[in-house]
């Protein structure tokens, strides 16, 4: 099997982690506090972004009655909580297994904080797969295109070599940033219809990851 890539770069939540149901019902609890309508999965899929204020923003948080920090340090609080009840997506660990047989350097590039990410990581027993992780220094998930820039510098990483793998526009964003190509995966956080506003290929599944990862394509 040829190697499409040296370095993959992995998202964490929603792409290796299927949290997004554990996110909606936290947040629908915060909306119930505030008497704010419920979200539904598609709601969720539609409205979900980065950075994450705009996104509480937009579902009706008025940070004029209370600021974006503690409604987001409150939602964290609870994450952390009940994060191990979440399952990997299908076929993920296969992924990863797979990959760190052909040789591929993988790397976990995520807007949880560092703490966080090492802990979940290490409970899922997944640590030995990652040559490095980074997370953000705090949880109020502005984005991780700072972050991902000192991925590449501080491993020396060539970006015709590298892709990034997700399941949202911001990983798109953070890939162009970056110069180096990009995979998303639907079913995470953000519907299939927005992904495809990118303009990179979106799939499916796992089984449709591995075409495009191991099959020797033309660079672009």
């Amino acid at each position: 099997m040829a190697l499409r890539y040296k370095n993959i770069i992995w998202d964490w939540n929603g792409t290796l982690l299927d949290d997004a149901r554990l996110c909606i019902d936290i947040m629908n609890r915060q909306l119930a506090v505030r008497q704010l309508p419920a979200l539904s999965a598609g709601q969720y899929a539609a409205q979900f972004g980065f950075p994450v204020i705009d996104y509480y923003r937009a579902i009706g948080f008025d940070f004029s009655v209370e600021p974006f920090e503690s409604i987001s340090t409150a939602f964290i609080e609870e994450y952390e909580v009940r994060k191990s009840g979440c399952l990997l997506r299908d076929g993920a660990t296969e992924m990863l297994r797979q990959c760190q047989r052909l040789g591929v350097k993988q790397y976990i590039l995520s807007a949880s904080k560092q703490y966080s990410l090492d802990e979940i990581i290490s409970f899922f027993a997944l640590t030995p797969f990652f040559d490095r992780v980074f997370g953000v220094d705090d949880h109020h998930a502005y984005g991780k295109e700072q972050v991902g820039h000192r991925l590449m510098r501080c491993l020396a990483l060539r970006p015709e070599e590298t892709v990034l793998v997700g399941d949202t526009l911001h990983d798109a964003a953070v890939s162009r940033a970056l110069n180096i190509d990009c995979l998303l995966l639907a079913g995470g956080h953000q519907s299939k219809e927005r992904l495809l506003q990118a303009g990179v290929p979106v799939l499916r599944d796992w089984h449709e990851a591995k075409q495009l990862l191991f099959c020797p394509l033309e660079r672009r």
